[in-house]
């Protein structure tokens, strides 16, 4: 693929913008840039909501699905950091909403959030898409390791309910749950180019 950045730069206000055209024109090594830059700065942002390790990478991943499915307004966006932080938050707020041991907080936290745009037809099928080839890893996973993955995402158990429950150690579940986690992403990757990048950029850091 054709790339108009020889060289990665970092993000600074004389780029920025460059680096935004070159996203919304399909540029993965531009996007590349922005993940590596707003990755760090998002981190404090997500674990200020008091979710669990595993949620806050998730959102962490859905965030830049999410930049890189609305690439071609980022011309439009004048200030690219508040724009990413506010899907994060939306993000934040969407797992809260799943999890019913955080429903007392989504109060809290709704005037945080502001909705970017509806959904457009694209996006939900893309979104659906998703949720199934997710759905498909799931299926493919080992018994125990899809048991514990369902408590843990469907059930909204935390780690020391689903490790007391299995006679399991907290640790075991939370290995667990990263390892198929990483099972979901590398499942992901080999749907598609995109993916593949977001799923590198997570198992290596």
């Amino acid at each position: 693929m054709y790339c108009k950045l020889c060289v990665l730069p970092s993000l600074d206000l004389h780029n920025e913008k460059a680096i935004q055209l070159s996203i919304s024109e399909g540029d993965e090594r531009a996007f590349a840039v922005l993940f590596n830059h707003y990755y760090p700065l998002l981190r404090p942002l997500v674990a200020s909501y008091a979710l669990t390790e595993a949620d806050r990478e998730e959102i962490l991943q859905e965030t830049f699905i999410r930049v890189w499915m609305y690439r071609d307004k980022l011309p439009e966006i004048d200030c690219l950091k508040n724009w990413i932080f506010r899907v994060a938050s939306r993000e934040c707020l969407t797992m809260l909403r799943k999890n019913l041991q955080y429903k007392k907080q989504i109060s809290e936290v709704q005037g945080h959030v502001t909705v970017i745009s509806q959904e457009t037809p694209a996006e939900k099928y893309y979104l659906s898409e998703i949720s199934r080839l997710v759905q498909q890893a799931v299926d493919q996973m080992p018994p125990r390791r899809r048991l514990i993955y369902q408590m843990s995402r469907v059930e909204g158990m935390k780690p020391s309910e689903i490790a007391e429950k299995l006679s399991l150690s907290v640790n075991t579940v939370k290995n667990v749950l990263s390892a198929s986690l990483k099972y979901i992403r590398d499942y992901l990757a080999a749907a598609g180019v995109f993916l593949l990048i977001i799923s590198f950029f997570f198992l290596n850091i």
